[in-house]
């Protein structure tokens, strides 16, 4: 009794809540638009439009960073076995490096001896 009484105030009428959802069910009209909801998915399709962009133009880049900091380390190996620890390394292993690098990219043959 108690219960029908509760689910009576709650529902706003003399109805129980299963009543209340089982006649209204069929007659219920479609969800309201929710503005924001669609708003932020706008926002939120064109953001992943955006990042997959970005997804594409920056792979190509990011593997070329990766090629010279393996290739700058294979440099540093080669021309710098100890002996000229930091007098004039950087500006020639990042010049030596640059032109490998231009040379693998121009070239497969070369590409296939500085793999990792």
């Amino acid at each position: 009794m108690i219960l029908k009484w509760i689910q009576s105030l709650v529902s706003g009428n003399g109805k129980t809540l299963p009543e209340v959802s089982a006649s209204s069910a069929g007659s219920h009209p479609a969800p309201f638009l929710d503005v924001v909801q669609e708003a932020f998915r706008e926002v939120a399709a064109n953001r992943e439009k955006d990042l997959h962009h970005l997804e594409r133009m920056g792979q190509p880049l990011f593997q070329r960073k990766k090629k010279k900091d393996f290739l700058k380390r294979k440099v540093r190996k080669a021309l710098f076995n100890g002996a000229f620890a930091g007098e004039i390394e950087g500006e020639i292993t990042d010049e030596i490096t640059e032109r490998i690098l231009d040379v693998v990219e121009a070239d497969p043959r070369y590409e296939k001896l500085f793999k990792e």
